[in-house]
């Protein structure tokens, strides 16, 4: 009889191991795995909060549960960063004054369609302007500007009123009010 007692005594502590224990930590290892391949909605699905497993499987929840929620709000936030960029970009684009942008390097990034077609008047196409660096164009060059402009990549703000460009892009002379700033 007592070999039966420890065998059945053995049997019965497996079948709570194996139940009580081992298929909770299947259920956090499992929920754990899908968290570490990105899925956010992943939970341990264990209700029972009670012990340090139950402690354990509120714990990954919980975290799960800010991951998603952090991960929603990073979603919400870049559309309506993508969202604002475009109402900006066209702003720029439509406005009825030359806008002209230019990387740390003074490198052209973008000009807007009022400055094609009115500064321009037409004859030249973004791509004229686009990668060039902006004191190389000629009427920055022909007023004697340079300087200034380049004061813009070092923070300054530039404000000239009624300069006179002896030989614009177009290679005409042409008064311009001229203002940058830094973004």
């Amino acid at each position: 009889w007592l070999a039966a007692s420890l065998l059945l005594s053995a049997s019965l502590a497996w079948m709570v191991g194996k139940i009580g224990i081992m298929e909770r930590l299947g259920h956090l290892l499992l929920a754990a795995q899908r968290l570490g391949a990105g899925d956010l909605s992943a939970r341990s699905g264990l209700t029972e909060t009670r012990g340090t497993l139950g402690t354990l499987a509120a714990a990954l929840d919980d975290m799960a549960a800010a991951l998603e929620a952090d991960a929603a709000t990073r979603a919400r936030a870049e559309e309506a960063l993508r969202e604002s960029e475009e109402r900006f970009r066209l702003l720029a684009e439509e406005s009825p004054v030359s806008i002209m942008a230019f990387d740390r390097d003074g490198i052209i990034t973008f000009v807007s369609n009022w400055h094609l077609k009115v500064f321009a008047r037409g004859r030249l196409d973004a791509g004229y302007f686009l990668g060039r660096k902006v004191w190389e164009l000629p009427g920055v060059a022909s007023a004697g500007m340079v300087d200034q402009v380049r004061g813009i990549l070092r923070g300054e703000r530039l404000h000239l009123d009624e300069v006179r460009v002896p030989r614009s892009s177009i290679g005409e002379e042409t008064w311009q009010n001229i203002r940058g700033v830094a973004l």
